[in-house]
């Protein structure tokens, strides 16, 4: 097959640190090169492997000059007209909204994976696509935000382990990986470190749209407390700090379709303590992998129990649930199916046009 991969116009894939859209989009494709033909469409400074064909409408990531919707319209646009070029036979678009606009007038055959919730313009986009692509969503939550859509599958995302050491052994403190927003929960990991006297490293980034909230409730809490902020890190950094720490707090307060770093954290052995919200619960497996508290109070509770967590456990639960490999094998066999089906619809169509033409000649 040939396959193009859309991913968005922001940030280039795999990102350097922050980015979790285009690290899943990475690992996809990584796997997929040693089957398929695949091209991907994404900023420059993108560094796939070197068999994936890398075409680039911007000379580097978009994401500091503001996110403008036009910006991603001229991605998919530019994706369309090259795959048809191409003679693609099937693009995988990942969450880059306005290409949905396109699928009517779209010959090839296509998947739309959405990454995030659903929005007032995006669902009307969703709507007038659905006869026109099949959809995929990142969990049973995540895929529960967007009724109106009839038909689509759900695909958990996975890592590649032999990028994640495992550490068995643990040191002293609490880390907090992400972003610096209050829907991410960085207040309440504050307190929770706060309440159960154990420091908290933080390795987050701050977007200019977040800045105001960090000057005027997060630093003055941040220098009050033991605690280490490291800013945005790269990848080795971020496993690193991950993989000696006693928990990775995720105290998130919104409907999180997937939330990439709570695997990237059990797949080095740490153990996760997260609010009950969005995919969480299916995440962890509560108990074994981490635990899943409604508040900040039983999230301390937790932090008393984490010695019950075997990291052991947690490498254990990534490598039979959310490995690349696997996400890998469902995509195919779903891009498959799709191919085929249309492989039928053709021969449908042409028998039904000869019938006709014999019809009339009679």
């Amino acid at each position: 097959m040939k396959i193009a991969h859309l991913s968005k116009p922001w940030l280039p894939v795999p990102s350097s640190a922050y980015g979790a859209i285009e690290k899943m989009v990475a690992e996809l494709i990584n796997i997929n090169y040693s089957k398929d033909k695949v091209y991907l469409f994404a900023p420059g400074g993108s560094i796939p492997n070197e068999k994936i064909e890398l075409i680039s409408l911007y000379s580097e990531g978009q994401g500091d000059r503001g996110l403008d919707r036009n910006t991603e319209l001229a991605q998919a646009t530019h994706c369309v007209m090259k795959s048809e070029k191409l003679k693609v036979d099937l693009i995988h678009a990942h969450s880059v909204d306005p290409f949905l606009g396109l699928t009517p007038f779209l010959s090839t055959p296509n998947i739309f994976t959405f990454y995030s919730n659903p929005t007032p313009a995006g669902k009307i986009l969703s709507e007038m696509a659905q006869d026109h692509t099949n959809f995929t969503f990142l969990s049973r939550s995540h895929r529960k935000s967007f009724p109106w859509i009839k038909s689509a599958e759900v695909v958990y995302f996975g890592v590649n382990l032999d990028s994640f050491p495992f550490a068995e052994t643990k040191e002293d403190y609490l880390a907090f990986v992400g972003s610096i927003n209050d829907k991410k929960g960085i207040l309440e990991a504050i307190e929770i470190a706060k309440q159960s006297k154990m420091q908290l490293k933080i390795a987050a980034k701050i977007k200019s749209e977040d800045m105001e909230f960090y000057e005027k409730e997060v630093r003055s809490r941040i220098k009050s407390l033991d605690t280490e902020f490291l800013g945005e890190v790269n990848n080795d950094t971020r496993n690193q700090l991950l993989k000696r720490a006693k928990a990775m707090l995720f105290p998130i307060k919104w409907e999180e379709p997937f939330g990439m770093v709570m695997i990237e954290s059990m797949a080095v052995g740490t153990p996760v303590i997260a609010f009950n919200k969005g995919s969480v619960p299916e995440v962890i497996d509560d108990g074994v992998t981490g635990f899943v508290v409604e508040n900040v109070s039983q999230a301390v509770k937790a932090i008393e129990k984490l010695d019950q967590i075997a990291p052991v456990s947690c490498r254990k639960h990534i490598e039979e649930k959310f490995n690349i490999n696997e996400t890998a094998d469902k995509f195919n066999l779903l891009y498959s199916k799709i191919l085929s089906s249309r492989k039928q619809r053709r021969a449908v169509n042409i028998e039904t046009s000869r019938g006709r033409t014999r019809s009339s000649l009679h």
